[in-house]
């Protein structure tokens, strides 16, 4: 989070208008719709463009200010809750592996 800060605060300051920033997902743009919406915000008001290169299964998408972000900002959302999921179901089998090695 420090360094997306520090990025922002460079951006401000050159403003690179017309250029565009690469996101190869969309959880790379943030962790949860909140800190994405300020990160595509914060990239807009510089003047920038924003490439996601995956975004659902409708490939690449670039947003440019005054773009509807409410279907991207929710699929981050879904796209951080699979990947806790994901970890929590790993968490478990490494656990239920280690129970049957001691038992056994």
């Amino acid at each position: 989070m420090e360094q997306r800060a520090l990025f922002l605060d460079q951006v401000q300051i050159l403003r690179p208008e017309g250029h565009q920033v690469f996101f190869a997902t969309p959880l790379c743009v943030g962790m949860s719709a909140k800190v994405a919406e300020q990160t595509i915000r914060a990239l807009w008001s510089a003047g920038m463009l924003v490439y996601v290169h995956a975004v659902k299964d409708n490939g690449a998408a670039l947003y440019e200010d005054g773009d509807d972000l409410t279907e991207f900002l929710a699929s981050i959302d879904a796209l951080a809750n699979a990947q806790h999921q994901k970890r929590h179901r790993a968490d478990r089998l490494k656990q239920n592996r280690q129970g049957d090695k001691e038992e056994g």
